[in-house]
């Protein structure tokens, strides 16, 4: 008896994702015409945009045609090709023109990552993660120009922390930061749970280099820190132990917003971020960040003017425009795309993630961005008068 119990417990596991994928298979299909720039594509896998592509899998959103957005070649940007060869498919030789019938055919657009491609990283030569020479990357004024006529037409945006950030030219970056009501302070940062150099091979020798250089040659770093680097290369290191009470940032969610887009309280984001203030009184700021300083790590923010506290995301709802503006790397998740296809995942999203591994974003990406997401595209659908998108959980 206990044996047959025991099959039939394993049979229904077994079946159970199954189940789910059948289920899926007869949802309804929600045709959006969308639009992905990310010029940060070093594989056919497109990490940088490939979370949103998940949410739309996921709630089955296809193109007009009825079929799925493909991660690998429906978006415009870098497309990597085999043995070093690529493509770049992108509007820098649109006419006005052009991109005045693009902001009226698509009804969103979503900017995951303009940083772009270097020669290490591509070729595979030397460190890929020291500073190289640019491939290509960086907003160009048809990026800028599209995203303008798109938030003037109504149409909903969503950008990202990389947006207007380097290699963008600073005469883009004012325009960005003009019409969507933000202020960068030129700072971005990352929480690195070591900083021996020795023994964490994700830390960018680039960031021992600038401190040793702007130091007298000191690192006296082992354990891990918050790093973070200004546009100027000046750079500015807190310390875990004796800088921090926490040592990852944590963003907070306003509670009107944790109840309309069903996001938690807080979560950590261990990632790369930007610190953004807000400029325009009509932004909604949904979320924020907040770095957990000690009394010597205040002094050292102070000192170099560095706020404990800001913007995580925004969104803009007003009779002028409709936009979000995520100031960190929230499309950046190492996800895997199977789970897409099955109806009512979400419910069971505490599988996929430690929560011991403070570092993995994949929680982030199921407790926070899949929420933010979902939500984000439902108001974009009920302003349009259209059939919101209900999924389980």
């Amino acid at each position: 008896m206990l044996r047959k119990t025991v099959r039939i417990i394993l049979l229904v596991i077994l079946l159970f994702p199954f189940i789910l994928w059948v289920i899926w298979l007869f949802q309804s299909q929600y045709p959006m015409k969308i639009f992905i720039l990310d010029k940060t594509v070093l594989t056919k896998e497109g990490l940088e945009h490939r979370s949103f592509n998940w949410i739309l899998d996921h709630m089955k959103i296809t193109k007009p045609n009825g079929d799925l957005y493909k991660i690998d070649k429906d978006y415009m940007g870098f497309f990597p090709l085999e043995d070093f060869q690529f493509d770049v498919r992108d509007l820098a030789d649109y006419s006005d023109k052009d991109l005045d019938s693009m902001a009226s055919y698509y009804e969103m657009a979503y900017y995951t990552d303009t940083y772009g491609i270097y020669h290490n990283e591509w070729y595979r030569k030397g460190n890929d993660k020291e500073r190289s020479e640019l491939i290509y990357g960086g907003l160009h004024k048809n990026d800028y120009e599209l995203l303008k006529k798109m938030v003037e037409k109504k149409k909903t945006i969503i950008t990202e922390f990389s947006l207007y950030a380097l290699p963008t030219s600073y005469t883009l970056r004012q325009k960005c930061e003009e019409l969507l009501g933000l202020q960068w302070t030129g700072w971005v940062g990352r929480y690195f749970s070591s900083l021996d150099t020795v023994k964490n091979k994700e830390l960018p020798p680039w960031v021992w280099k600038l401190y040793r250089r702007q130091h007298g040659g000191k690192w006296p770093f082992r354990d891990g820190g918050l790093v973070y680097v200004h546009t100027s290369d000046k750079i500015v290191i807190l310390d875990e132990k004796r800088h921090m009470n926490f040592p990852i940032p944590i963003i907070y969610t306003d509670e009107k917003y944790q109840k309309s887009y069903n996001l938690p309280e807080n979560i950590l984001y261990p990632f790369w971020f930007a610190v953004t203030l807000n400029a325009r009184a009509n932004n909604n700021v949904m979320s924020v960040f907040s770095v957990k300083t000690n009394k010597s790590g205040d002094s050292i923010l102070n000192y170099y003017h560095i706020p404990q506290t800001f913007i995580a995301s925004i969104e803009h709802h007003s009779g002028d425009s409709n936009y979000y503006y995520f100031s960190a790397d929230f499309c950046d998740n190492q996800i895997g795309m199977m789970s897409s296809k099955l109806r009512g995942i979400r419910n069971f999203r505490s599988m996929f993630y430690s929560q011991i591994e403070l570092e993995n974003r994949k929680r982030f990406f199921w407790e926070y961005y899949i929420p933010l997401i979902r939500t984000a595209i439902n108001e974009h659908r009920k302003r349009q008068g259209k059939e919101i998108i209900t999924i389980l959980n």
